[in-house]
């Protein structure tokens, strides 16, 4: 009798504690949290800088669809996290003009920020911002 008892009362009790280690997980850590410094990102890169510059600037791309609300624009913070996005990006391939180009236009377009599209543009051409 008890050992029919201990599997059920085990299974009863999964569907609440896991909804308590749900609420206590904390959120994980934004990509611009965990990005390594411009500096070091070539040499994490070991090789494949490109991939990894296409998949950052997946990840900035979807950053800023995740962060737009309707009816909302973006903070100080969303635009100070796509600029280092799109400067890790363009760190990793300095020979991307067309990213600089797309990160220009969601800097401009989402960020309202004409000064930091810009920099992003003369980061594309190679030239010191």
């Amino acid at each position: 009798m008890i050992a029919r008892l201990i599997p059920l009362i085990g299974v009863l009790l999964l569907f609440p504690l896991s909804m308590l280690l749900d609420h206590y997980t904390p959120p994980p850590p934004n990509v611009v949290q965990t990005l390594p410094p411009p500096s070091v990102l070539p040499v994490l890169a070991s090789g494949h800088r490109e991939t990894l510059a296409a998949m950052l600037e997946l990840r900035a791309v979807d950053f800023v669809l995740n962060t737009m609300m309707p009816g909302e624009s973006f903070s100080n913070t969303d635009r100070d996290h796509l600029f280092v996005l799109y400067q890790g990006i363009l760190t990793l391939d300095p020979d991307n003009a067309g990213a600089g180009l797309r990160g220009s236009v969601l800097m401009s377009a989402f960020g309202w920020r004409a000064d930091e599209a810009v920099k992003i543009l003369r980061m594309a051409r190679g030239e010191p911002y």
